[in-house]
């Protein structure tokens, strides 16, 4: 009854990356799995030759452009930042970890907004912005910790901003 219960959460998560486009560790924490045992999973599909990335590809540019993909890729990236932060915001965590969280994120934000950039050229100047933010969190943390609470207000509705003005 445990392998087939295992099964069943390996399916699960292996749709929710592929056909659901979620990120491994959204899919990890919807279905209640450890970051590492999906990847154990992938690894091991992989070998059989079941290639997730492969797979996950094929789903996305199946009858899209490469602008259409871009533009779909950077929309649900955006959807899954703004869930989040509407989670930290609400989050008992303690202020330095709140921070740290929100740097990950704002990693994590220019670096798909940089995959994107090629394809298009407009998302270039959104992708110097967000660097600017992401170093402007990291200088504050360095050097002004005691404004940290103060900065993660300020960037949810300051990130809006900008990326009204770079549409």
């Amino acid at each position: 009854m445990k392998t087939h219960h295992l099964r069943d959460k390996k399916e699960a998560v292996k749709k929710s990356y592929i056909n659901d486009c979620l990120s491994i560790d959204s899919a990890c924490q919807l279905h209640g799995v450890s970051r590492a045992v999906a990847y154990r999973w992938k690894a091991d599909d992989k070998i059989d030759g079941i290639d997730w990335e492969k797979l996950r590809t094929a789903r996305n540019i199946s009858g899209k452009s490469i602008e259409s993909i871009a533009r779909s890729v950077l929309a649900e990236f955006m959807r899954q930042y703004k869930a989040t932060m509407e989670h930290l915001k609400e989050s008992d965590l303690p202020a330095q970890t709140r921070v740290q969280l929100l740097a990950s994120l704002s990693h994590s934000l220019v670096e798909t907004v940089s995959s994107t950039k090629r394809i298009m050229p407009a998302t270039n100047r959104l992708a110097v912005a967000l660097e600017v933010i992401e170093k402007q969190m990291d200088f504050v943390k360095k050097n002004h910790p005691q404004h940290l609470a103060a900065m993660v207000e300020v960037l949810e509705p300051f990130g809006k901003y900008i990326e009204e003005r770079f549409k």
